[in-house]
């Protein structure tokens, strides 16, 4: 080797060396700084949105990191609250006598999700995904909150007891019941948080995927 081709091509090595490592630099401060800090400001901002939505903070994760703790004033989130009227009559007959009780009723249905389990919103700061886990949404209430009728017929010789009364307001209330079971207010819930979740990550420029386990893992 010419040896006046030697100090320049330390030269050249020098300068490939410094690029090798400056780039492994800007690697290592993305992957290691820049990428975390730009989840944690996603897991944080989303955290605040959705607490002025639903009046809770859930837990957040970054990178399996907790960042923030579940801290829910309210024990119950309703998603969905429906009002309907719901009639029951009650009927008996002995010896050709028959009598009768028509009740109707204004009832409201809650769903939503029970606060008192884990849910938790993990943000992968690779894949910029944000991940929504939470118990599947239940029957929070059904309320009967007035009696718009109460008619009772009595039977020629068989009268209407306070027990038949109390029978047929009790059949009202369980036709309640089963009516918001077989309805589609679960599926309502559902929907309803994930469009306002999906709205919220949306918004800070990240995707939203979503869990639901019945016992929530750690």
């Amino acid at each position: 080797m010419n040896s006046s081709n030697t100090p320049r091509t330390l030269i050249a090595v020098g300068i490939v060396t410094a690029l090798v490592l400056l780039s492994l630099a800007v690697l290592v401060y993305v992957a290691f700084v820049k990428v975390p800090e730009k989840g944690y400001h996603l897991g944080k901002q989303v955290a605040t949105d959705l607490a002025r939505a639903f009046q809770f903070t859930p837990e957040v994760r970054v990178n399996e990191r907790i960042i923030l703790a579940q801290n829910a004033p309210i024990l119950e989130l309703a998603t969905v609250k429906r009002q309907f009227a719901q009639k029951n009559t009650w009927e008996h007959r002995w010896l050709g006598s028959h009598k009768k009780i028509v009740l109707e009723g204004t009832y409201e249905a809650k769903a939503g999700f029970d606060l008192r389990e884990p849910f938790t919103i993990f943000v992968d700061s690779r894949t910029n995904t944000v991940r929504a886990r939470m118990s599947p949404p239940r029957i929070l209430s059904v309320q009967r909150l007035r009696l718009h009728e109460f008619r009772g017929e009595d039977g020629w010789w068989n009268k209407i007891t306070d027990e038949e009364r109390a029978q047929a307001l009790n059949e009202l209330d369980a036709k309640a019941r089963r009516n918001v079971r077989e309805s589609d207010i679960l599926d309502e819930a559902r929907r309803t948080v994930e469009e306002r979740i999906r709205e919220i990550v949306l918004r800070n420029g990240a995707k939203a995927e979503f869990e639901y386990v019945d016992k929530v893992k750690p």
